[in-house]
């Protein structure tokens, strides 16, 4: 799966094809842009990010395209979402009062948006055990690695170079 145009110049929307190539379909058709696809970790549902409202929200829709809806209003999302590994919290980049980018915490359950970080923080990853978050962040003047952990809000640095790190995905 991924986002990518029909014709040059067109608005990205969602596709899907076989490893090989093969099998090209299109799953979303708006004239919106519709970018960031990511699966469920069970694969039933994408979330993707979609500028059908005027500004960027997440969406939902069955991994066939079917149902498309929208999951977040007023977000404010930077980047594509994060799926936690039991489906019940998305996570995605804002930007805050201040200006910088924080991470939140959606719960499908209550519909509640808390704030995670805001340090001018991105690119949320959730542990494959749902205790911690991984992102990216500006906070030392250079793109590095963090850890937080949900229960005791300890803040782990993982990386410290002047490289630039960050995208970081976790391994089963």
């Amino acid at each position: 799966m991924f986002e990518g145009t029909a014709t040059p110049g067109a608005v990205p929307d969602v596709y899907r094809m076989n490893i090989d190539g093969s099998g090209l379909v299109a799953l979303t058709s708006d004239a919106a842009r519709d970018v960031g696809p990511v699966y469920a970790p069970d694969g039933t549902t994408i979330y993707f990010v979609a500028t059908r409202s005027g500004t960027f929200e997440v969406w939902a829709m069955n991994a066939d395209g079917s149902e498309q809806r929208q999951v977040s209003t007023a977000s404010g999302i930077l980047g594509k979402p994060a799926v936690s590994q039991d489906s019940l919290s998305l996570a995605w980049a804002r930007i805050g009062a201040n200006g910088e980018a924080k991470i939140v915490l959606f719960t499908f359950s209550s519909g509640a948006i808390v704030d995670v970080t805001n340090q001018d923080d991105s690119e949320p990853a959730f542990s494959l055990d749902g205790s911690s978050i991984a992102f990216t962040s500006l906070r030392s003047g250079n793109p590095e690695i963090f850890i937080k952990d949900f229960a005791s809000s300890t803040l782990i640095q993982v990386t410290n170079d002047p490289a630039i790190d960050g995208t970081l995905v976790f391994s089963p």
